[in-house]
């Protein structure tokens, strides 16, 4: 599924089911950065601070041209931590959690009322650019 071909009704469900389930989301921003550069930012400031909360695992949707240095960025992040962590790079089939990342990913980006839809379900909104500090371990994203 790609959030972004499917139909407005269709949309609307599954948020609908996304909140139901209980999905809980953060959302990383960079606005004065080219788009290599926001999502090395973003994926190293969300990959810290879910090592942070315990979490063991991310799910990253694999786009060939992205991943080595998705794998550098990480590895940058991450060259500290004790805890174990593991990412890997799927293809959305191959884990519907990416399905659910793409849907709120989508409805943040469009604002509005799709932003609306989504809001109970984010437990941050981390805008790197406002306020770096945030993304520190030990920093709690906030400014939902």
């Amino acid at each position: 599924m790609h959030f972004k071909k499917e139909s407005d009704s269709r949309r609307r469900e599954v948020v609908s089911r996304l909140r139901e389930m209980g999905i809980r989301a953060a959302v990383w921003t960079v606005r004065d950065s080219d788009d290599i550069r926001a999502r090395q930012l973003c994926l190293s400031a969300a990959a810290t601070w879910l090592q942070e909360l315990g979490v063991t695992r991310l799910a990253i949707e694999s786009c060939a041209h992205q991943d080595v240095r998705d794998r550098q960025t990480l590895a940058a992040a991450l060259e500290k931590v004790d805890e174990p962590f593991t990412y890997e790079h799927l293809r959305p089939a191959e884990d519907p959690v990416l399905w659910a990342s793409d849907a709120l990913a989508w409805c943040f980006g469009a604002g509005g009322d799709w932003r609306q839809r989504v809001q109970p379900t984010l437990d941050a909104v981390v805008r790197l650019d406002q306020c770096p500090e945030s993304a520190k371990p030990g920093n709690r994203p906030s400014g939902r």
